[in-house]
């Protein structure tokens, strides 16, 4: 099963393949960053589409989404539902260089990149909300791209963040057969792609709600197919995030659904073991979902999420609602202990 697997994959993007590497990094600065309430312009000129979800009322709190490989700023509105609906935050969530509908989809930009656009919406948005709380909950892909900007000097300017299944599978906790392959490929096709398709043929599956799947399916603006150099710059980037769990305080709440098929178990769990060697007592706040799929925020036990984002926004030393909440120890060792899933399965 392994052999047909890996050759339907090597067949699939070899009939895809075109071109060389590419890359779309931040080019020379131009102008001073601009936030207006449809877009923020980086200095190199790149504008980057921005969803805006306001209260009626001026809320205690601003909070910024970023969103995971593939999708795009729309994909906050489940949480624009509880935190704007109850009065209790302005929500701002941008489509990242190289998603949605920026310039150049599909191409990626490089995790410096990713990470400087961050670091410039953030000071943008404290600088539009001066006396507010702003706070962060980047998903996935995202969540890689805000451990690094945690985690790196200077810090990100904001008072809180919740990652939520973020990406730290880097190369070193992948099977050695998918750091082949993706290291063939990168050589012999990196203009390659793969499809969602092949990906759910592989057992893989982000959500078991019916109704999102199908919204994902029909959203142009959600990206079906990627290429191999962005795979590549991707792994890259969850290697930076494995590598750097160190200096993560309680500000940051780190939730991980125990069915994610997309980060599987074994990744996380290098992960945890880190923060428990090296946070020492500066250590995050983590909740974990026994029944929890990789998009937390939207799957059919969702609400149990929702309400646990609302409660820390709301306070971020309260009591987390769903009673998921483990100590960092106890997470570990929960996270350590499951059955491979997804891709490390048997194929």
């Amino acid at each position: 099963m392994l052999r047909i697997a890996l050759f339907t994959l090597f067949a699939t993007a070899l009939l895809a393949a075109c071109g060389k590497v590419q890359l779309q990094p931040a080019g020379p600065p131009l102008q001073e960053p601009e936030l207006t309430d449809s877009q923020a312009v980086m200095a190199d000129g790149y504008r980057l589409p921005m969803q805006r979800w306001a209260t009626e009322e001026p809320a205690r709190a601003v909070v910024l989404g970023l969103h995971g490989f593939g999708d795009h700023g729309g994909g906050f509105a489940a949480v624009s539902e509880t935190l704007v609906a109850s009065g209790l935050a302005t929500l701002y969530a941008y489509d990242q260089r190289g998603f949605g509908a920026t310039k150049n989809p599909g191409i990626w930009p490089g995790g410096d990149t990713l990470v400087a656009d961050l670091r410039s919406v953030v000071n943008l948005l404290r600088d539009r909300y001066p006396e507010r709380s702003l706070y962060l909950i980047a998903e996935s892909m995202g969540g890689a791209v805000a451990l690094r900007a945690l985690t790196e000097k200077p810090g990100l300017d904001v008072d809180g963040a919740v990652l939520l299944a973020p990406a730290v599978w880097g190369a070193d906790t992948m099977p050695w057969y998918q750091r082949l392959g993706l290291w063939l490929m990168l050589r012999i096709a990196p203009g390659a792609t793969f499809s969602g398709d092949t990906v759910a043929q592989l057992g893989i599956e982000p959500t078991d709600d019916p109704e999102v799947t199908q919204a994902l399916s029909e959203d142009p603006l959600v990206q079906t197919r990627a290429r191999v150099d962005t795979l590549r710059g991707l792994t890259r980037l969850m290697g930076d995030a494995l590598e750097h769990p160190h200096r993560l305080d309680r500000s940051v709440l780190v939730l991980y659904g125990l069915y994610d098929q997309v980060i599987p178990p074994g990744p996380v769990c290098a992960w945890l073991e880190r923060l428990v060697d090296e946070a020492g007592d500066a250590r995050p706040r983590i909740a974990l979902y026994p029944e929890g799929y990789h998009m937390l925020t939207r799957y059919l036990g969702a609400e149990a999420t929702l309400a646990d984002i609302a409660a820390w926004v709301e306070n971020p030393k309260a009591e987390l609602p769903s009673g998921g909440e483990l100590s960092l120890v106890a997470a570990r060792d929960r996270v350590c202990a499951l059955p491979p899933r997804g891709i490390w399965t048997g194929l």
